[in-house]
């Protein structure tokens, strides 16, 4: 705020200085006001959509893990506490029952996964 007081007495006559410095501070007003619009704008629009994780959707618009068809790899490690790198290798089996491609992409097929679970005493 000194700087811009500095470089307006510096560039303006003594007589009209008192006219200018309103105006800057109208305009440095005007500039929070639209940085605020701003932020407001932003947080309303990822609002709901951000958690620790990133950009994903809220829990309160989570599907519950019982009634998906099909799993992320991060969400199979989490419902079976299996690792993530061990669920990758069984994924890459040629034979896997419960991998689902879509695209590049992995599923875990949930049902067949519990029943590989099941049938499993050893990994």
């Amino acid at each position: 705020m000194e700087q811009i007081i500095y470089n307006i007495e510096k560039d303006y006559a003594p007589k009209t200085l008192p006219s200018v410095v309103p105006a800057a501070y109208q305009a440095l007003f005007m500039l929070n006001l639209k940085m605020e619009e701003i932020k407001k704008y932003t947080s309303a629009s990822t609002e709901g959509y951000v958690n620790e994780n990133g950009p994903e959707k809220a829990k309160s618009e989570e599907v519950p893990i019982k009634d998906k068809v099909t799993l992320t790899i991060k969400e199979a490690a989490e419902y079976s506490n299996i690792g993530i790198n061990k669920l990758e290798s069984i994924l890459r089996s040629p034979r896997c029952p419960f991998v689902l491609y879509v695209g590049n992409k992995k599923l875990v097929k949930r049902k067949e996964f519990e029943k590989y679970i099941a049938e499993n005493i050893e990994i």
